[in-house]
C-alpha cells in the first residue's frame, strides 16, 4: 500500500550522509517536518551537530527492523529568516547487512503528522491488531475443541486445526504484533518467515486430513515436511537479518510456492468431487488466503516493496469472520437439534406414561376378574364338588389359569413392541391351521358361557406374517368377542382369499358398541391396544364394524405380497 497521500509525493527528500536545507527550501512549509519512513537498521538523526533523533536498538543492530512511520519537527533549530539547516542521516548496520533507507520528506507538520499517522494506521497498528484478532479466533477454536465434545468427531477436529492455521498466522506477523514501540528480536524476525512456511503447511493438512481423508496420506504429509523443515532450520541457523532474508528469498520462498501450488490443487480437486457445503466453503477460504500470503510475499522480492502489505492481514481476518459465521451457524444447528431432541424426546416419556398408567390400570382391572375367579374357585371347590364333577371343575381352574397367562403374554409383547425389542419375523402360516389353535383355546370358556365358535376357511389359504404375533393378535380379538357374546350366541373366525390380499376375520353376535370415528381402537380397552400395536409393527390393518345390539366385525387385512 503506498502510505502517503499522491500530493505529497513531490515534496523533496533527504538521503543518507549530509544534506543542507536552505532557508528558501524551509520557508516554504509552515512548521517544517522531516518524515522518516520504516527502516531496516538502526539510524540517528543530527541537525548543526546536535542529536535529533535516534531509531532503532543501537547495541544489537540486528534487531532493529522498524515497521513505523516518524515524524521530526524541526521548529526547535529553526525559524523563518535564521537561514540553512545541515541534516546528517546515519545508518548503522550490522555486520553483512546492506543498510536501507526509506523515502525521508520535508513537508509542513500538519500533513506530516496525518500522512504519519495513516501510513501506521493502516500499516504496523492494523496488522498487529489483525493478528492479535487472529490469535483470539485461535484462542476461541481450541476452546470450541476442548468443550465440543458434543460435537461430531470431524467437525470438532475442525476447530482444532483451525486453530493451528491461526497460531501459524500471528507468528508470520510477529514482527509487527510486537514492534509498535520496540523493535523486534532477530529471534522473533526469523519466527516471522518460518510462521509463513507453516502457515501454508497446515492450511494443506487441514484440507489433506479434515476435507478428504485419503489412504496413505500420511506420506504425501511427511514428504511435504521435510522442505518446509529444512527452510525452517536454514532460517534458525542464519547469523544476521541479511542471512535470513537470503535463505528466505532462496529456499524459503520456492518452499513456500510448492505449498501454494499443492494447497490450490488440492483445493481444485475439492471443490470439484465434494458436494458438502461446508468443506467447500473452507477450501475457498485456504486457498484465498494462500493466494494472499504467496501475493504478499512475492510483491517484496519482485518489486522490492509492498503495495499488498495488508492483502494477507486482511484476508485473514475475513476468513476468520467467515469462520465465526460458521461456528455461530453450527451452534445454532446443534441448539436446534438438541431442541428437537428434547421435545421428542419429552414428548415419548409423555407417551410412556400415558401408556403406563393406562397399562397398570388395565392390568389391574383384567387381572382383578382372573385371580378373583382363581380364589372364588377355590373357596367354593368343596362344596360344588358334591354336586359337580371333579374333573369339570379341574378343566374349569386350567383355563382360567391359562387365560391369565395369555393375557400376560400379550401385554408383555405389547410392551415389547411400544419399546422396539420385539421385531416381527415373517413366514408362511397356513390360515387354517392358525384359526383352529385360536379357536380351541377358548372352547372351554365359550362352552361355559353357552357360545358357539366356528372356524370358515380354505385349508389352501397361507398368509405371511409373525405367527406368534397373528396369534397373539386374533387370541386378544376372540377374548373380547366370547366375553361379550350373550348365551347362546355365536363367534366365527373367517379367512378370506382376495386378490391382493387376505382378510382373517372375527365376527361375534354379541352386544356390539359404538366405534367412535377418531380413533376406533383406542377406546375400547387394553385388548385393543394390544391389536392395533401387533397390527402396525407387521404392516397390517384391522377394521372394525359394530353397533349396539348387532354384534361385531373385527378384520384384519394382510397384503399378498
Amino acid at each position: 500500500m503506498l502510505f502517503l497521500a499522491t500530493a505529497l509525493s513531490a515534496q523533496p527528500t533527504l538521503a543518507e550522509g549530509i544534506t543542507v536545507l536552505t532557508n528558501d527550501q524551509l520557508a516554504v512549509f509552515e512548521s517544517p517536518t522531516l518524515v522518516f519512513q520504516p527502516l531496516e537498521v538502526p539510524m540517528t538523526v543530527r541537525v548543526n551537530g546536535a542529536l535529533a533523533s535516534q531509531r532503532g536498538n543501537l547495541t544489537n543492530p540486528y534487531s532493529s527492523r522498524l515497521h513505523w512511520a516518524t515524524a521530526l519537527v524541526l521548529d526547535p533549530w529553526w525559524s523563518p529568516g535564521q537561514g540553512d539547516l545541515t541534516i546528517e542521516i546515519a545508518l548503522q548496520p550490522g555486520k553483512g547487512e546492506t543498510p536501507v533507507l526509506g523515502p525521508v520528506r520535508l513537508m509542513s507538520r500538519s500533513d506530516a503528522l496525518t500522512g504519519v499517522f495513516w501510513r501506521n494506521f493502516w500499516g504496523p497498528q492494523a496488522i498487529s491488531a489483525l493478528a492479535w484478532a487472529s490469535m483470539v479466533v485461535g484462542l476461541l477454536s481450541l476452546l470450541v475443541y476442548l468443550n465440543g465434545r458434543q460435537l461430531p468427531p470431524p467437525s470438532r477436529r475442525l476447530y482444532l486445526i483451525y486453530f493451528l492455521l491461526n497460531l501459524a498466522f500471528a507468528l508470520s506477523y510477529t514482527n509487527n504484533v510486537f514492534t509498535w514501540d520496540l523493535a523486534p528480536t532477530l529471534l522473533v524476525e526469523k519466527l516471522s518467515k518460518i510462521g509463513m512456511y507453516w502457515w501454508l503447511y497446515l492450511a494443506l493438512a487441514a484440507n489433506v486430513i479434515y476435507l478428504h481423508p485419503q489412504p496413505k496420506q500420511h506420506w504425501l504429509l511427511l514428504g511435504l515436511a521435510v522442505p518446509v523443515i529444512v527452510a525452517s532450520v536454514a532460517q534458525v541457523m542464519a547469523p544476521t537479518v541479511a542471512q535470513v532474508g537470503f535463505w528466505h528469498a532462496r529456499l524459503g520462498l520456492p518452499v513456500m510456492g510448492l505449498l501454494l501450488v499443492a494447497v490450490l490443487v488440492r483445493s481444485a480437486v475439492l471443490m470439484v468431487s465434494h458436494r458438502d457445503w461446508q468443506s467447500t466453503f473452507l477450501v475457498v477460504l485456504y486457498g484465498i488466503a494462500t493466494v494472499a500470503t504467496l501475493v504478499d510475499v512475492y510483491s517484496v522480492v519482485v518489486f522490492h516493496y509492498k503495495p499488498y502489505i495488508l492483502l494477507a492481514p486482511f484476508t485473514n481476518f475475513l476468513s476468520d469472520l467467515a469462520f465465526l459465521w460458521l461456528l455461530a451457524y453450527e451452534f445454532h444447528r446443534l441448539t436446534v437439534t438438541l431442541e428437537d431432541q428434547v421435545a421428542t424426546r419429552t414428548k415419548q416419556l409423555a407417551e410412556a406414561n400415558q401408556n403406563l398408567q393406562f397399562f397398570i390400570s388395565v392390568l389391574a382391572h383384567d387381572l382383578r376378574n382372573q385371580v378373583h375367579g382363581l380364589a372364588r374357585l377355590g373357596k367354593e371347590t368343596a362344596e360344588v364338588a358334591r354336586a359337580t364333577p371333579v374333573s369339570s371343575l379341574v378343566d374349569l381352574m386350567h383355563d382360567t389359569a391359562r387365560l391369565t397367562g395369555q393375557q400376560l403374554e400379550s401385554l408383555l409383547a405389547w410392551s415389547q413392541v411400544r419399546s422396539g425389542v420385539l421385531l416381527p419375523h415373517f413366514g408362511p402360516v397356513v390360515a387354517l391351521d392358525l384359526l383352529t389353535e385360536v379357536a380351541s383355546e377358548f372352547q372351554a370358556q365359550a362352552q361355559a358361557g353357552e357360545v358357539q365358535i366356528s372356524v370358515v376357511c380354505d385349508p389352501e389359504t397361507v398368509v405371511l406374517c409373525d405367527r406368534e404375533m397373528t396369534r397373539t393378535l386374533l387370541r386378544n380379538l376372540l377374548a373380547n368377542a366370547v366375553q361379550h357374546t350373550p348365551p347362546r350366541g355365536s363367534v366365527r373366525l373367517e379367512a378370506q382369499l382376495e386378490a391382493s390380499q387376505v382378510k382373517l376375520l372375527v365376527c361375534d353376535s354379541g352386544t356390539g358398541w359404538v366405534v367412535p370415528s377418531a380413533d376406533n381402537l383406542q377406546t375400547k380397552g387394553f385388548g385393543l391396544r394390544i391389536v392395533r400395536a401387533l397390527a402396525e409393527v407387521q404392516g397390517f390393518r384391522v377394521e372394525i364394524e359394530s353397533a349396539p345390539g348387532k354384534g361385531t366385525d373385527c378384520r384384519l387385512v394382510i397384503q399378498r405380497r
